[in-house]
């Protein structure tokens, strides 16, 4: 059975940006492994959690791999970062300030569980968040060290995004003063010689919705956390990209299972 690890930085980011592809790879007979970087110890968290929040998020962490088909799921133990200036990016044990140890880290346990695809972070973190960022390069550094074959980034395709605000807007489906245009604009990458790959996940849209939902402390944020209002946010959630960087040849094993056309199984 293929091997496929996820890498996130955060408690949730599995779910929202490629809770599909998971549930389709392990529903395809590759094995499930995810892998975060923190435990999302910054997350703002409701009045009604009152256990640390680290634990809480574990908690849910568990219930929403559980939909996703997920064999393993491992912790590297680095502190959540915060957003970008915040006072937690120079914490000591920061993830954003632990690249190299956290790659280290990474490698070691892509190599014990026999990885034959890697999932990361793209360039930009997604959406520019430092811990995000930092996956990045950590993915890119263990996959490396590793001798991993294949290597899949999540991002999100900023014209597809455009083209979603411009229509919804003509529609009027969406005041424009809902999802600003500049937020747009730091989501994903636009690169049109990128080799960028996009999922329709509607198969897997329960599971998918199911390990959103088990995040129950961070739903509250969750539809507008990169500037998405939540009435078109679900639309967004429907698909997933992922940027290739291995094999450079063209689509890998993994890339291959959750494209190929047919039900699961």
């Amino acid at each position: 059975m293929p091997t496929a690890v996820f890498v996130h930085p955060h408690p949730d980011d599995e779910a929202i940006f490629s809770g599909g592809a998971m549930r389709r790879a392990a529903d395809r007979g590759w094995r499930v492994v995810l892998v975060l970087a923190t435990s999302g110890e910054e997350g703002t968290m409701p009045d009604w959690v009152t256990v640390d929040a680290a634990d809480h998020r574990r908690m849910e962490t568990a219930e929403a791999a559980a939909h996703l088909g997920v064999d393993e799921l491992h912790y590297l133990g680095y502190r959540d970062s915060g957003m970008a200036g915040s006072e937690a990016n120079r914490t000591v044990g920061a993830l954003a300030a632990s690249i190299t140890a956290a790659a280290a880290d990474l490698a070691e346990l892509l190599r014990s569980v026999g990885a034959d695809a890697l999932v990361g972070q793209d360039p930009n973190g997604t959406y520019g968040h430092p811990d995000h960022v930092a996956v990045h390069h950590i993915g890119l550094d263990a996959a490396e060290r590793a001798g991993v074959g294949e290597l899949l980034e999540v991002t999100l395709d900023r014209r597809w995004l455009r083209e979603l605000r411009r229509d919804r807007i003509e529609r009027g489906r969406l005041d424009p003063a809902a999802w600003c245009a500049v937020e747009l604009e730091r989501l994903g990458i636009d690169d049109p010689d990128a080799a960028l790959v996009r999922l329709d996940v509607d198969a897997e849209l329960s599971a998918k919705q199911a390990a959103m939902a088990a995040h129950a402390s961070q739903v509250p944020d969750a539809a507008d956390f990169m500037g998405i209002p939540p009435g078109t946010f679900h639309l967004v959630v429907r698909h997933e990209w992922y940027l290739r960087r291995l094999p450079a040849s063209g689509p890998g094993p993994l890339e291959q299972a959750l494209l190929r056309p047919g039900p699961a199984g």
